[in-house]
């Protein structure tokens, strides 16, 4: 995919500001290799300020312009992404050697900053009195990084293991979700696609099949919560992994060694049960290898070479989709 092919203006967004690189330096706002990092839509552009403080200005300043009408806000923050720093240090500006420098201090302010950004957008919803028809999805895209806590799970970013693979999942809609409910539906991020499309009304494309399912149903009550089976494999320079999660039961094999869990009595990864339930590792294992034989013959999985580089030693892999970037991606309907 060329640059400018995948530039989000080129995927439906009518505006675009942020950057189109992995994660920036929050103040510079140039990349790990130094370069300018930070687009008004396809344009590299000069800003002064804390990105976290910048993408929820422009965040708000679209909510004020658009606020008669319906429209979509993509906000996707860098923070809590190397290079990890605090707003109240503005000259620490980092470079290769210094970028993976932060402290669990560090990314504490760091998650602070990005729960103020979002309580001032939430904030503009009420104050333009359309928080009560507006949906609001706050998520992550894999499990925690370095200086991150994922207990009780274990592992983390770029690994099968629960610590990489649950991320939190928040979603707010006034006037059609009941506030404060718990849901034990499994999900995954495709549904969000599903569930977005039938909310507005919207068919999806003839003869493109969703792999997600339509969550509102189920988190209203109208409808019992679903069984469902999900796959993953992983595959990089310093890890290969596979997994299949069905019910109760999670199957992973992390390089050479099966392992089976139960993962609702033990989500923490602790008690290997492969030997003593043999039917469900063979039944498992299965249905993991039909999923990969069904895939197999689409486009490979994109693959940030950071990650694969050998003059880094930071596992992990780039799961966004080609095309989707950190930074605020604006669209009308």
């Amino acid at each position: 995919m060329s640059m400018m092919a995948s530039f989000s203006v080129a995927h439906g967004f009518d505006e675009f500001f942020g950057f189109h690189d992995w994660t920036v330096d929050y103040f510079s706002h140039r990349t790990y290799k130094g370069e300018p990092g930070l687009y008004e839509n396809t344009t590299p552009v000069e800003r002064e300020g804390y990105i976290t403080e910048l993408l929820t200005d422009r965040a708000v300043a679209f909510i004020d312009k658009q606020a008669a009408n319906p429209f979509f806000l993509y906000v996707a923050y860098n923070a809590a992404l190397p290079p990890a720093q605090p707003p109240d240090r503005p000259s620490d500006i980092r470079d290769q050697e210094t970028w993976d420098s932060s402290t669990r201090q560090d990314y504490v302010k760091v998650v602070e900053a990005l729960d103020a950004g979002i309580g001032r957008i939430l904030d503009r919803l009420d104050d333009r009195k359309i928080a009560e028809d507006t949906l609001v999805i706050f998520s992550y895209d894999h499990g925690g990084r370095e200086l991150s806590r994922t207990y009780p799970f274990f592992h983390g970013f770029a690994t099968l293991w629960e610590g990489g693979l649950r991320v939190p999942c928040l979603l707010r809609w006034p006037k059609q979700l009941p506030a404060g409910r718990l849901s034990d539906q499994l999900a995954i991020h495709m549904d969000l696609t599903a569930s977005i499309l039938a909310a507005t009304g919207v068919e999806p494309p003839r003869g493109r099949d969703l792999d997600g399912i339509r969550l509102f149903p189920i988190l209203t009550g109208n409808e019992l919560p679903v069984e469902r089976e999900f796959f993953w494999r992983l595959s990089l320079r310093v890890r290969q992994q596979k997994a299949a999660r069905r019910g109760r039961w999670k199957y992973i094999r992390d390089g050479g060694t099966d392992l089976l869990f139960d993962v609702v009595a033990d989500s923490g990864e602790r008690n290997d049960l492969v030997y003593t339930n043999p039917p469900v590792v063979k039944d498992l294992k299965q249905r993991l290898a039909a999923w990969e034989a069904e895939v197999d013959g689409s486009s490979p999985p994109h693959i940030d070479p950071l990650y694969t580089s050998p003059t880094r030693d930071i596992p992990g892999v780039h799961f966004a989709d080609p095309g989707t970037f950190p930074g605020v991606h604006l669209a009308d309907p």
